[in-house]
C-alpha cells in the first residue's frame, strides 16, 4: 500500500518542495512524522557508484564472541571483515566494495541482523560511510563539493545522527569543518586536486575525511574514496541504505555540471552571519567556530534549508522525503544523552 506522503506527492516526480505554500508545507510535515523509512531493494545509482561502510558496535557480553560472529559473516558473506574496533572497546564489520545492487543491500540487512545477535548501537560507535571518489573527474568537482559541505554541514550533521536526536560521544573523531572550510575556500590558491584536498582535510579525525582521494585521485582503487565519519554508529540497514543514497547523490550532484554556486555562496554567506551569533559564556559581540563544544548548534532544526538542500540535490520525490524524514525525524531536540526516536523506520 502506498504511504500516505505519496497519495499527496508523486514519489518519481520532482516537486519544488521549497516553493510550497505554508499551507501545503504543514500538511506535507504532518504526513512527514507518520512516514516510515523502509529498504529499498535498489537506489538506482549509476553502474559507476561503489560505496562501502564500517560497522561499529558495542559488545552485549563479556565472553569472547568473535570466533562464533566471524563464522556467521563468514557464512553470509566472505568478503566481510570483522575486526576489533579500539577507539570504543568493541568491534566493527567492514565491508567489500559495494555497488546498488539488491543482492548488496540484502547482505547489508543480513549482516546488521547478524550483529545484533551480539552487539548493541553503542554512544561510542561511529557509522561511517566510504564512496569512490573516481566520481570527481576534476578539480572544480572538488572545489563544490567543499562549498556543498561548508553550506549544510549543519543539516548533515542532524541527519547523520540516523534514529537519535544527537551525536554519539565520541565526536572527536569526526569534527565539525564548516569554518575551516570557509576560510579555505576565501583563501584558496591551490588550483590542483592534492594541494586543494590537504588543504581542506589536514587530518583524518573531521566531518568528512579527504585525505585518501588526496593522495589517491587519480587511481581507481580501493583507496581512493571520500569517507563521511559524521554518522552516529547503527544497526539498521534502513539507516545505512538511506546515509548511502544521501552522501553519494550529493557527489553526483557536483560533477553533473550543473552545481548552483551562486546559491551555494549565498547560504555560505547566511550561515556566517548566523554563526556570528553564537556567544560563549561571558564574550559580546565575538564569532564563535561550531566546535565540539557547542555541536548542539547543528541539532536544530532550519526546515528552509532542509528543502533547499533536498531541492538541489534530489531528482525525485522518494529521496527527498526520505531525507527529510531522516533529518526533521520527530520535529525535536533533546538535552538527553543519545536519545532515540521511536518509528522512524519500518
Amino acid at each position: 500500500m502506498k504511504a500516505k506522503i505519496f497519495q499527496y506527492i508523486d514519489p518519481s516526480e520532482n516537486t519544488r518542495l521549497s516553493e510550497l505554500s505554508s499551507k501545503e508545507l504543514r500538511h506535507l510535515l504532518h504526513l512527514l512524522k507518520n512516514y516510515h523509512l523502509e529498504l529499498r531493494s535498489k537506489l538506482n545509482l549509476p553502474q559507476k557508484v561503489t560505496f562501502g561502510v564500517e560497522i561499529e558496535f558495542g559488545c552485549l557480553y563479556r565472553t569472547n564472541i568473535y570466533p562464533q560472529l566471524k563464522k556467521e559473516l563468514e557464512e553470509c558473506s566472505r568478503n566481510w571483515k570483522l575486526e576489533e574496533e579500539m577507539s570504543n572497546d568493541g568491534l566493527e564489520v567492514i565491508s567489500d566494495i559495494l555497488i546498488d545492487k539488491d543482492q548488496n543491500w540484502k547482505i547489508l540487512k543480513d549482516v546488521c541482523e547478524i550483529i545484533s545477535k551480539y552487539g548493541v548501537e553503542s554512544s561510542l560507535s561511529g557509522g561511517h560511510v566510504h564512496i569512490g571518489a573516481h566520481l570527481f573527474q576534476n578539480y572544480d568537482d572538488c572545489y563544490s563539493f567543499v562549498k556543498l559541505l561548508t553550506a549544510y554541514e549543519n543539516l548533515l550533521y542532524r541527519f547523520g545522527y540516523g534514529e537519535y536526536l544527537n551525536a554519539t560521544s565520541r565526536l572527536w573523531y569526526a569534527k565539525p569543518m564548516r569554518d575551516r572550510w570557509e576560510s579555505v575556500l576565501e583563501t584558496n590558491k591551490e588550483e590542483e586536486i592534492p594541494g586543494f584536498a590537504k588543504l581542506v582535510a589536514p587530518k583524518k579525525a573531521q566531518s568528512v575525511n579527504l585525505k585518501a582521494f588526496a593522495n589517491n585521485y587519480k587511481t581507481y582503487q580501493k583507496d581512493n574514496t571520500i569517507e563521511f565519519r559524521f554518522p552516529n554508529g547503527t544497526l539498521n540497514p534502513i539507516i545505512w541504505q538511506n546515509n548511502i543514497n544521501v552522501f553519494t547523490k550529493m557527489m553526483l550532484y557536483v560533477q553533473s555540471g550543473s552545481v548552483n554556486q551562486n546559491l551555494l555562496d549565498a547560504r555560505i554567506s547566511n550561515n556566517h552571519k548566523i554563526k556570528s551569533t553564537f556567544l560563549r559564556f561571558g564574550e559580546k559581540k565575538k564569532t564563535t567556530p561550531i566546535t565540539l563544544e557547542n555541536i548542539q548548534e547543528y541539532e536544530k532544526i532550519d526546515l528552509e534549508q532542509a528543502l533547499e538542500f533536498s531541492d538541489l540535490i534530489f531528482n525525485n520525490n522518494l529521496d527527498k522525503i526520505n531525507f527529510l524524514r531522516q533529518y526533521y525525524k520527530n520535529g525535536k531536540i533533546s538535552k538527553k544523552r543519545f536519545e532515540k526516536v521511536k518509528n522512524l523506520t519500518k
